[in-house]
Formats: C-alpha cells, sequence, structure tokens
C-alpha cells in the first residue's frame, strides 16, 4: 500500500486540518444538497430576521462533509465571505449543560476561527471567554453573547454558527436551554443557525417545543449508484477518469454503503488496497 494511497483513504473529520481548497475538491456528491443550504443562507444576509437550517439524516449520511463544504463556500464565495463568516462548532458539544455554556463555546470557536486573519479580535476573544468562565453565577451568559454579537458588529458581518448533533445537544441541557436560544436567534439577526442533527427529534415535530418550525429542514436522503461510483473514483484516486466497467468492479470489491452513506464507500479490509 502506497503512502499517498493511505492519505487518500484515511478516516478523519471532514474539514479538520484540511484547506477550503481540498474541501471542496473532495465534496463530489450532495450538490443539490449544498445548493438548497447556501440559498437559504444566502437569504438571510440582508433579511431583518434569519431562517435557520437543519441537515437531518443518519449518521455517516454527509452531514459533517456537507457542513464542511459551506463553511469553504462562505470563506472562499467573493460575495458571500464579504457578508458571511462560518464558525464551526465540534462535532460533539459535549461540554454544553445550558445556555450559558452555548455561548462561552462560540466564544471559543469564534476566536478560533478569526485567529488566521484576526489575530488581535482573537486574542481578545479569548481573554473575554476566561474572564467569564471564571465568573459563574453572574449573567455570563449575557454577556457572552453580547460579545459574539459584538464580534459580528466589528467584523462586518453574520456569523453562521455551525452546531452539529442537535438531538443529542437537546436532551443534555437543561430545560431551559431551548426557549433561551430561540429567543436569541429570533432576536438577533446577525446570528444565524446551521444545525445537523440524525433524525427528526421530538422537539422539532411538537408545537409545544422550541424548535418547532424553528428550521428549514434539509433531508439527506441515500446516495444512488451512480454518486457512489463519483464518491468511489475520489477515494480510491480515479477521480472521474478510467472506464465506467473498472470503476463498477472496484466499488463491488469495496464496502459499497447499502443505505447509501457516503461513510460506508471504504476498503472492505487492508487487502483490498495492495
Amino acid at each position: 500500500m502506497s503512502q499517498s494511497r493511505a492519505r487518500t483513504i484515511r478516516k478523519f473529520n471532514p474539514g479538520v486540518f484540511q484547506s477550503d481548497r481540498e474541501i471542496i475538491d473532495q465534496f463530489v456528491v450532495r450538490d443539490r444538497e449544498l445548493g438548497t443550504v447556501l440559498d437559504v443562507i444566502r437569504g438571510n444576509i440582508d433579511a431583518p430576521s434569519c431562517q435557520h437550517t437543519l441537515v437531518v439524516g443518519p449518521r455517516g449520511r454527509g452531514k459533517t462533509m456537507l457542513l464542511a463544504r459551506v463553511a469553504a463556500e462562505l470563506r472562499t464565495d467573493p460575495h458571500l465571505s464579504q457578508a458571511l463568516f462560518p464558525v464551526r462548532f465540534m462535532e460533539e458539544s459535549l461540554e454544553i449543560f445550558n445556555i450559558e455554556d452555548f455561548w462561552l463555546e462560540a466564544l471559543f470557536h469564534l476566536a478560533r476561527e478569526c485567529a488566521p486573519h484576526h489575530a488581535d479580535l482573537s486574542e481578545e476573544l479569548d481573554a473575554t471567554r476566561a474572564d467569564l468562565a471564571g465568573r459563574r453565577g453572574e449573567d455570563v451568559a449575557a454577556s457572552a453573547r453580547a460579545r459574539v454579537l459584538d464580534t459580528a458588529d466589528r467584523l462586518g458581518r453574520r456569523l453562521v454558527l455551525m452546531v452539529e448533533n442537535l438531538q443529542d445537544l437537546c436532551d443534555d441541557v437543561d430545560e431551559d436551554f431551548g426557549w433561551q436560544l430561540r429567543e436569541s436567534l429570533q432576536s438577533h439577526p446577525e446570528v444565524i443557525l446551521l444545525g445537523s442533527a440524525t433524525s427528526h427529534f421530538e422537539g422539532l415535530k411538537d408545537a409545544g417545543q422550541p424548535f418547532f418550525e424553528l428550521f428549514r429542514i434539509v433531508q439527506l436522503h441515500p446516495l444512488s449508484t451512480a454518486e457512489c461510483r463519483r464518491l468511489w473514483r475520489v477515494v480510491s484516486g480515479e477521480e472521474r477518469g478510467g472506464p465506467a466497467d473498472a470503476a463498477d468492479r472496484d466499488l463491488h470489491r469495496w464496502k459499497s454503503p447499502p443505505a447509501g452513506d457516503p461513510r460506508g464507500v471504504r476498503p472492505s479490509s487492508v487487502d483490498d488496497l495492495s
């Protein structure tokens, strides 16, 4: 197995330690869903209130990759990059238990995203977060949110907070979290929420719950055979070249996902790579 081939098929968290160009080049399926999400976000640029979006699909269906691709587009598109600033949370927000934790986490990731081009601002945000984290018991949530909103104003862009696995987050937080977050999102158009979830969890269907009718839902359906083939050609290094029958034969050797899950396009054993 060559070293370059090993790098091509390694397991990774999309968008982590990758350039925007790499993410864009690797994103070869889900173009329709990407277009839908970007259309919704684009419509928020000058809107007095924002439409928030939730990408829904089982684990392995491509939610993280889609959000990474959206972030890359927001950074590289000449128009979008002047109006919007992506802030990606970790894939699992394990330290969020209330609205205070949410806004402190937002500060942390906002500082990280600012670091490459706004180093001084990033340092300010880190210092603010450290100070607020040590003042538990005061109105830390309001102060942290105010700092996030102030940063949006200083950047001259709306912040797109990308939060994954909302179904788990909603299970782990206190009972006031959802309503407090909804109030912030509806009152402050400077913040747009792009979330993901593994299913249409109960909070989305119940009119008595805070997330009811808050999101535009983008469902990730199973990949078609043609999409699996296209993805395989990138994973295998064949890109879009080579005869179709060879691609079909190789795709059959590999674990082609029965449910059309992108994560399932992987070798069935190390021997398959030789």
